[in-house]
């Protein structure tokens, strides 16, 4: 049987018959995982990862993208079986089928015997057989995962029982179980040399927080491969296709969004200038000298009055900590939809003379259930690569449309719901998680939650712990209990106990107001002198 014939896509366009060779989708897949990996992927979450995987595992720097780009060629083996391969054309297309199931019996395949008992889903049968070929269950659960859910027990068990399904036979020592599976062994050495690992039985375990960040890139570069205007079908008699496809692809994905902000060191005695057109208020400057003097960014909770100028210090903050971090974007939460609005309103005018400075597109994205009522959000012209001197500003990429990929887009503004829905089991969650973790994130109004929407947040912290990604949070009136639960829940998600933290003596009674609370590595700081700066040392 000749791989060359088996078909992951087929489609009729304008009468004519087209198709995409399984070989195509998976190389297009794995090598668009590893672009995004190279390209898209904050250097903070690739850093975060290798860490990861080192705790249990000696690797070297360039093993997280190999195994990315390992995933993406494997993700639709589960499409090399009976089961999927004599599949009929949905909606009901006759002719079609029957010019696909010409093409099988050319390239050897035999379906004449064939009866569907039970029909499973591509994703079981490809974590499945990397499983049977000894592949890590903590690896071979994201190839399960990448519809948007883990594969359950129940169904795993279901296919153990209808092997017949994948191998057209349930002896393994007949011809068409051998065939099938030396298919599968074929495409299994293609992704090793692909991804340039070298045993399937040597690959890592993964810990939870990698297998999610793993998971949501995974879907996404299959999204992006199955996207047919990026990765088009070709004509049924090619086997093919363009010798540049992943080049080309890739590059007009890339050219409906702004490049990923890569945010350098700056004077930060003249970012509110440059950046808000005011000199800064003495508040607003202890919050940029404290920040500054952060090494490794964690959480901070700045509490101040109403009208203090929260605001533009915490962006200020989050631009000097998405550096230190090496984060590429921002999210701003709000607890209404008018709030968002109105904060929106401000990162625009932010954006557009930040993008002046670095000379370049922002793209900025509105998120709640009426952004596109909004006439300053829907006004903003879709982001474009191609090059226009001297002429930058704040644009929307046209690909991160639709609830579940607005949050990948680089700076958001959204409603607190979008971070709550982080703790939330929801089908194709990794894709949420993926996108936070390339950010900095900002919780306005922290007091204004319900001890509900708490309990969610709370978890919602743990997870941005475990990503190590930064935390601004501001507030006029949060009480101290609840100042103190924000700060344990982020440490929580690091794994960091509280024997292992320094802190300061008196930091569960503290009522210092204004008051900077915030961690740097495996300590608690605050700061409450905000008269007598210049003699504060911490």
């Amino acid at each position: 049987m000749d791989y060359r014939y088996l078909w992951a896509k087929k489609k009729r366009i304008d009468g004519d018959y087209y198709w995409l060779p399984l070989y195509i989708h998976l190389e297009d897949t794995a090598y668009v995982a590893g672009l995004l990996w190279e390209h898209w992927l904050s250097e903070g979450v690739k850093e975060n990862i290798y860490e990861n995987i080192r705790k249990t595992s000696p690797i070297d720097e360039d093993y997280p993208k190999n195994l990315s780009m390992f995933l993406g060629y494997s993700h639709d083996l589960g499409k090399c079986s009976a089961n999927f391969e004599f599949k009929k054309t949905f909606p009901i297309d006759p002719d079609l089928d029957l010019a696909i199931f010409d093409k099988l019996k050319s390239g050897g395949f035999d379906f004449v015997n064939y009866y569907m008992i039970r029909n499973f889903r591509h994703n079981l049968v490809s974590e499945y057989i990397l499983n049977e070929k000894g592949l890590d269950p903590s690896v071979s659960v994201i190839l399960g995962a990448h519809h948007g859910k883990p594969i359950s027990t129940d169904a795993y068990q279901a296919l153990e029982e209808y092997k017949y399904e994948v191998y057209q036979s349930d002896d393994k020592t007949s011809v068409l179980y051998k065939n099938w599976d030396n298919l599968h062994e074929h495409f299994i050495k293609n992704a090793l040399d692909i991804s340039g690992l070298e045993d399937i039985s040597k690959i890592v375990t993964l810990q939870e927080s990698a297998q999610v960040i793993f998971s949501g890139l995974l879907i996404l570069a299959d999204w992006i491969a199955s996207n047919e205007k990026y990765f088009p079908l070709i004509p049924i008699d090619d086997f093919c296709g363009s010798k540049n496809r992943i080049e080309e692809g890739f590059i007009s994905w890339q050219n409906d969004k702004a490049n990923p902000w890569d945010p350098k060191p700056c004077d930060t005695s003249k970012m509110f200038e440059e950046r808000f057109n005011f000199k800064p208020r003495k508040d607003q400057e202890i919050l940029t000298d404290i920040v500054k003097k952060i090494k490794e960014p964690g959480i901070l909770i700045y509490e101040a009055t109403t009208g203090s100028g929260k605001t533009e210090a915490a962006l200020i903050g989050a631009e000097i900590m998405a550096e230190k971090s090496h984060r590429s974007g921002l999210f701003f939460a709000l607890p209404s939809q008018a709030t968002s609005n109105g904060i929106f309103l401000r990162m625009k005018e932010w954006l557009n003379n930040l993008s002046s400075l670095k000379k370049g597109d922002m793209g900025l994205r509105l998120i709640h259930g009426k952004a596109s009522l909004n006439d300053e959000f829907t006004s903003i012209k879709p982001s474009s690569n191609i090059y226009e001197e001297d002429k930058y500003g704040v644009s929307v990429n046209s690909y991160f449309a639709g609830n579940k990929l607005s949050i990948l887009d680089d700076f958001t503004v959204g409603t607190i719901d979008q971070l709550l829905l982080m703790a939330l089991k929801q089908k194709h969650l990794m894709l949420r998680h993926l996108g936070f973790s390339n950010k900095v994130v900002i919780i306005d109004e922290a007091h204004a939650y319900s001890t509900y929407m708490n309990i969610y947040l709370d978890q919602a912290l743990k997870w941005l712990g475990a990503y190590k990604v930064p935390v601004i949070i501001l507030s006029a009136t949060l009480p101290l209990k609840r100042r103190n639960e924000l700060i344990k829940a982020y440490l929580l998600g690091q794994n960091k106990k509280s024997k292992d933290i320094e802190k300061p003596m008196d930091f569960e009674t503290e009522k210092s107001y204004p008051l900077v609370s915030f961690t740097d590595g495996n300590n608690i700081i605050q700061f409450k002198d905000f008269e007598k700066t210049s003699s504060k040392r911490f």
